[in-house]
This record gives structure tokens, sequence and C-alpha cells, in this order.
């Protein structure tokens, strides 16, 4: 980012003493609205499906519960990890949406989706991963194809790719 910026890093390290970096940015010549803030920004993506989120990481979690909530969405989410198969036994046949993490002690997200597909094939399934969707296809992990969302993520990206996903 520094170099597309047009910058530069300086890089200083002494055994013992640590290491520092000083990045140099070039100064900026004209003041005035930036493009991005000129764009309008897009409402975010609307719906009343109801979806079903499996996040092991608790923030995460409630961040995406509280923007796909906000976006009109029925969420379901359980608290425990280990509530994952009786939630999604459970509920299989009300939800139309499983965003679920790829990565997760217990039972991976590809496990959770078959287990709700298995009992509700018309269910749409998105993954997430901090992980870049090559490096998943690469692994083996996730079909080419499957619908993916990187973390972190934006809110608008969120709901937008939520949409996305249910219209298909």
């Amino acid at each position: 980012m520094v170099k597309q910026s047009g910058g530069q890093i300086w890089v200083y390290s002494e055994v013992g003493d640590g290491t520092t970096f000083k990045i140099y940015l070039p100064q900026i010549r004209e003041v005035g609205e930036s493009a991005a803030a000129r764009q309008p920004v897009p409402a975010p993506a609307r719906g009343s499906e109801t979806i079903l989120l499996i996040e092991d990481h608790e923030q995460l979690r409630e961040l995406a519960l509280t923007v796909l909530r906000s976006c009109g969405y029925s969420v379901l989410s359980p608290d425990d990890p280990q509530a994952v198969r009786a939630m999604v036994e459970e509920v299989a046949m009300t939800v139309q949406l499983l965003i679920t993490d790829v990565v997760m002690p217990g039972m991976n997200g590809r496990e959770v989706a078959q287990l709700l597909l298995a009992r509700n094939p018309r269910a749409r399934v998105l993954y997430m991963s901090g992980y870049t969707d090559n490096a998943i296809a690469q692994r083996g992990v996730l079909d080419k194809g499957t619908s993916f969302l990187a973390k972190p993520f934006t809110p608008s990206a969120l709901s937008a790719k939520v949409r996305e996903v249910l219209d298909q």
C-alpha cells in the first residue's frame, strides 16, 4: 500500500533494542473532497429470509448478527460451537441461507453445510474465511465456484454478498 501511494518504508533493527519502521508518504498538494467522499454510499441490501450464521469468533459473529438483522433478515446463531449440530438439525427446513466460517474447531464449515443440505437441499451456502478463496480452493477445502466472502469484510460487503447468494 505504501508503494502504491508513492511512498517508502525505512526499517532499522538492532538486536536487543527492537525494530523501527518509518513510513514516508508523499504530501497531498490539493485539498478537497476525495473521489470516495463524493460517491454516494449504496443502501445495504435488504431481505426477510432466515439465515443460519455459524461463526466461532464472538466479535465477528455479533457484528454479522447486527448487520444482518438491521437489513431485515431473521438470523439464528448458536452461542456455543458445540451446539451447531443440534441447531442445524432443529432449524434446517426454515433456513434459506447458511453463512459459515470454513475453519472452526469441532465441525468445519463444509461439514455444517453438508448436514444442512442433506435436510434442506434448497438452502444456499455462503462460506467465509480469513484465507483467500484461491488459497482455500487450492487446499481442496472448498470447490471452485463456491460462494465465498473473505474476512475481514465491511457491513456493506456482507449485506451485498448475502443478497447476491440468496438471489442465485
